[in-house]
């Protein structure tokens, strides 16, 4: 019960940054994101991207990027880099060696295309490291959706 509800604050923290950053009048993109993990994706002014994913049965897993760099790769194609951080809570059936949280570092790799002025569909790789409860090499891998606002 306690990890739901440490989860949730930090949901709830995460999205209460999306509406004080949006009631300012900067750029905000939010949608879907499918793969490992799938969930939803917000972008805050083209920088900060921040994603909440859940399996009911297994975990719920929240991240944040900072791109280090973005920008064209060929017309009309973009790319980015960044850095980033992530969390999860696992459920009794995942539990590794009676830890109940894990938290590591990603380095998310993605490319982004605009069909339409404001609607993106992006491929995001993101090769990163677990730290807790141990120290393994692990991916995220997803293709995602955004509508900017």
């Amino acid at each position: 019960m306690k990890r739901i509800i440490t989860a949730l604050f930090c949901l709830s923290f995460c999205l209460g940054g999306v509406s004080s950053v949006s009631a300012q009048g900067q750029g905000v993109a939010a949608g879907i994101m499918l793969g490992s993990p799938t969930g939803i994706s917000v972008l805050l002014r083209d920088r900060v991207a921040l994603g909440a994913a859940w399996s009911f049965r297994d975990y719920i897993h929240l991240h944040g990027d900072l791109w280090v760099y973005h920008g064209p790769l060929v017309e009309p194609i973009d790319w980015y880099v960044g850095v980033g951080a992530k969390f999860r809570a696992f459920s009794d059936s995942r539990r590794k060696d009676d830890f109940p949280v894990g938290i590591g570092a990603r380095v998310p790799l993605g490319l982004r295309f605009f069909p339409l002025e404001q609607l993106e569909l992006f491929l995001e790789l993101a090769p990163g490291i677990s730290l807790v409860p141990d120290t393994s090499p692990d991916l995220d891998a997803v293709l995602g959706l955004r509508f900017h606002f």
